[in-house]
């Protein structure tokens, strides 16, 4: 297994004409509502949006998760590094505050990241099949990802990597600039940005000056960490406290590590994983790679993102068997080419099914607008507590709940879990407005979400995400003509 040290080059002509095809891509994309919501949204774009009100860095939406995580600022948002939401509250302030603004802004990052992975592996392998792949890998990835900072991430570790793959000093000043921001824009990537740049030493390991160009790499990480400790000044201390704490949290527990390690290796697409990795060993194999060196290494990464951030471990082994094997791909022939071309392209083509199904089930259903009807509840009935979630934050407030409503998936904490449990626990004057889909685990089962039905078959894991239910406390008025379910605590 090698990679040429002379990486290609990417003609101007050509490098414009995909750039004009990724553009529309992403445009057609964000006009059909991608990316879809996801369950964090609340988690960054909450941040975001309050430091565009305010100019203070913190998260009301998810406040009872704040109050839970064990030692904390919860007045703060300082558990993750505060990049992506400084940018986001920047777009917002700009464009506005809105479902259109928000997904406008994931696909803008979307095709960003889209086009440096095109750059990236057409300049690895000079092939535009293996370009293409990867593009639409990445992509169909972070279509799934809502408004996370993934987006923003992968694009700066793709043009971290092009960077360093080109052999002057300033390159790799600006590459080590580019793998910091992408870690400070999600710490996880630590995984990705880590080996691309042993593979860029590797790679560049005859050129003049290594200790030029390594002192290069290494005064961009101290650029972007120097802003870093700039940007948050007196809240530095209590940054690293919190990004600690957030740490431990989603690490596993000691005598879970087994559990854990099995789950989320192979992960919720367990079958799809284990196919991929099939395809790939064959692939490295086939074309004339070290087995043992491929292992070790792959085991090396896998460690570092499960002692990281064990739930993301599964798309580690998901991306990486896809596109990794696409690197051999410009220097195999015959069907061992194709051999490299199948795990990205078995990947692409289980995204393209999924987004298809997910779209039909979404125009298959409820998609009547409820924010007016919803809003005029809201303010005959007073409600105490308001709860959200990622279905209903979209399509009912537009990324603009009522104030002091938080969501539901990130309600729970000490003291006031019980509350908001269930609908059996909650409290008289509280009200969910919700999305099944969303929101299913608690609901009752004639409550949950709507499956799509095609052809006389039932896909249980595709599901609309359009669909409204308010949850009322039992001291609230029925809301006329909308979907309802009464809780049935007595006040």
């Amino acid at each position: 297994m090698s990679v040429s040290p002379q990486p290609a080059t990417v003609p101007l002509r050509h490098s414009t004409r995909v750039a004009g095809l990724l553009a529309i891509a992403w445009l057609l994309l964000w006009l059909a509502g991608y990316p879809r919501p996801n369950v964090d949204d609340s988690f960054f774009a909450g941040a975001a949006a309050h430091l565009a009100a305010t100019g203070h860095l913190a998260n009301p939406w998810i406040a009872g998760w704040m109050g839970y995580l064990p030692g904390v600022h919860a007045d703060k948002f300082l558990v993750q590094p505060p990049l992506y939401p400084v940018i986001l509250a920047g777009w917002i302030k700009f464009v506005g505050l809105s479902a259109a603004s928000l997904t406008g802004f994931a696909c803008l990052l979307g095709g960003f990241a889209s086009l440096a992975l095109w750059w990236l592996f057409f300049r690895l392998t000079a092939m535009p099949s293996a370009a293409w792949l990867a593009a639409g890998v990445g992509g169909g990835w972070l279509l799934f990802r809502g408004l996370r900072p993934e987006m923003l991430a992968l694009g700066l570790a793709a043009a971290s990597q092009l960077c360093l793959l080109a052999g002057t000093p300033t390159a790799w000043l600006a590459g080590g600039a580019l793998g910091a921001a992408a870690v400070v824009a999600h710490p996880f990537w630590l995984v990705f940005v880590v080996p691309g740049a042993l593979l860029a030493l590797v790679i560049r390991r005859r050129d003049p000056r290594p200790i030029a160009r390594v002192g290069a790499m290494a005064a961009g990480v101290g650029l972007v960490a120097g802003g870093l400790a700039l940007g948050l000044r007196g809240n530095f201390v209590d940054f690293v406290h919190d990004l600690l704490a957030h740490a431990r949290f989603v690490a596993p527990a000691d005598g879970r590590l087994a559990s854990f390690l099995a789950h989320y290796l192979v992960g919720y697409d367990g079958w799809r994983n284990l196919v991929l990795l099939a395809l790939a060993v064959a692939g490295v194999v086939a074309c004339g790679g070290k087995p043992v060196a491929v292992i070790a290494g792959s085991a090396g990464v896998l460690a570092l993102s499960f002692l990281l951030y064990a739930a993301q471990s599964a798309t580690v082994v998901m991306l990486c068997t896809a596109l990794v094997p696409l690197v051999l791909n410009g220097s195999s022939f015959g069907w061992r080419r194709w051999l490299c071309l199948a795990p990205a392209a078995l990947l692409l083509a289980s995204f393209g099914v999924q987004h298809l199904l997910q779209w039909l089930a979404d125009r298959r259903h409820d998609v009547r607008p409820y924010g007016g009807e919803v809003a005029a509840y809201l303010a005959a009935a007073h409600p105490e507590q308001v709860l959200f979630d990622a279905g209903t934050l979209r399509t009912v407030f537009d990324y603009r709940p009522p104030e002091g409503a938080m969501d539901l998936a990130w309600a729970w904490s000490p003291g006031r879990s019980d509350r908001w449990r269930s609908p059996v626990q909650l409290a008289p004057r509280d009200l969910w407005v919700v999305a099944p889909a969303w929101s299913h685990r608690q609901l009752p089962a004639e409550a949950r979400r709507e499956r799509l039905v095609l052809l006389g078959h039932t896909f249980d894991s595709v599901h609309t995400s359009r669909s409204l239910l308010l949850v009322t406390g039992s001291a609230l008025p029925a809301p006329a003509g909308l979907p309802f379910l009464r809780s049935p605590r007595v006040p």
